[in-house]
């Protein structure tokens, strides 16, 4: 894994296929060039969402960075 660095970002998911691909929006705080050392293909991430309804559950997995466009 990359060196970690203690950047947190606020995202809305576009899309998924289970076990394959999640498809996130570009945050909205930021603009091309403020994150462009931590967005970047190859950097490792660590994904956190909250699915919400009638048990409100906490989900984590780790991945890598394979394309920002």
């Amino acid at each position: 894994m990359n060196n970690p660095l203690p950047v947190r970002l606020k995202s809305s998911l576009v899309g998924y296929d289970i076990g394959r691909y999640i498809i996130l929006k570009y945050p909205r705080v930021a603009n091309n060039s403020e994150y462009n050392d931590v967005l970047i293909e190859g950097n490792d991430v660590i994904v956190r969402y909250l699915l919400e309804g009638d048990k409100d559950k906490c989900f984590a997995f780790s991945s890598s960075v394979r394309s920002v466009t």
